[in-house]
């Protein structure tokens, strides 16, 4: 009994680690791409003359003729010190284990894991599509749901892709955003990462409940089967550690920044609500 609970206790620890990780770096951070030019010799560049701008006529808005508010941050002091908490313990136990199963795991297998834990998590997306009132989407996920659960055996094989239904992502978090509520301070907690007060109070009330493996009767099992879906899920981040690492300036201001405009577009599918102008009655 010992011996189980310790296992038991391991397993803990790698599931909460590892579900920081999911947050710490930013997933869609890509390698810039390389602009090459060739020099242009002026002498071969006919240079028009220039006509004055008539009023009112091409003339576009600049970001400086909007309000745009400043970054809800008055625990920063904290969120630094929780931050480089959350980077030692990456850099110490997620990514070496996270490397280790990327080398050991070969690439159909990884294929199939990521399918099946992503099947799992259309039905709670398809659930908050319809919270946001998107039930298109809501419908399409819950096809995507069944079609991979019966004929793709439980979402071994991705056929829903194949027959036209795009993958969607919605968390309990961009539900709360859409009905209004406002996010909060940011908010950098321990093992999960960034995120704000609202995303907090999502994950924790919404996306770990809803999470059908902790319904599992068998601790070992449950632990087992959570533990891999987030040591997968980092797995998939890893090429883009060698841009973070690059980075040069202040992490902390490059993560805050990048986790707020990554989830301003993720609650409003990649169109925002416009900003109000300067001066103008809200």
């Amino acid at each position: 009994m010992t011996f189980l609970s310790r296992r038991i206790a391991a397993v803990c620890s790698s599931a909460c680690l590892a579900l920081w990780a999911i947050g710490a770096v930013p997933a869609h951070a890509q390698p810039l791409p390389v602009e090459t030019t060739e020099p242009v010799s002026l002498a071969q560049t006919n240079v028009e003359p220039t006509t004055p701008i008539q009023e009112g006529v091409g003339l576009q808005a600049s970001d400086d003729d909007f309000d745009v508010p400043p970054v809800n941050d008055p625990f920063e002091p904290i969120n630094r010190v929780t931050l480089e908490f959350n980077q030692q313990l990456d850099d110490w136990l997620i990514r070496p284990a996270a490397k280790g199963y990327d080398t050991v795991v070969p690439p159909p297998v990884r294929l199939i894991i990521g399918n099946v834990f992503g099947n799992v998590g259309d039905l709670w997306t398809a659930t908050n599509n319809l919270l946001q009132g998107k039930p298109r989407d809501a419908g399409s996920d819950a096809l995507r749901f069944a079609i991979n659960t019966t004929f793709g055996l439980g979402g071994i094989a991705d056929l829903a892709s194949d027959f036209g239904l795009p993958k969607h992502k919605e968390d309990f978090g961009q539900t709360l955003g859409r009905w209004g509520l406002p996010e909060g301070p940011y908010l950098v907690l321990p093992l999960f990462g960034p995120g704000s007060v609202r995303d907090a109070v999502g994950t924790i009330a919404g996306d770990l409940q809803a999470n059908p493996f902790r319904a599992l009767p068998d601790p070992g099992a449950r632990n087992a089967i959570m533990t891999t879906r987030l040591v997968d899920a980092r797995a998939r981040v890893l090429s883009g550690d060698r841009l973070f690492n690059e980075i040069s300036i202040d992490r902390y201001l490059f993560i805050r920044d990048a986790y707020l405009q990554r989830r301003e577009s993720q609650i409003w599918d990649g169109d925002p609500p416009p900003r109000p102008r300067k001066g103008s009655r809200r």
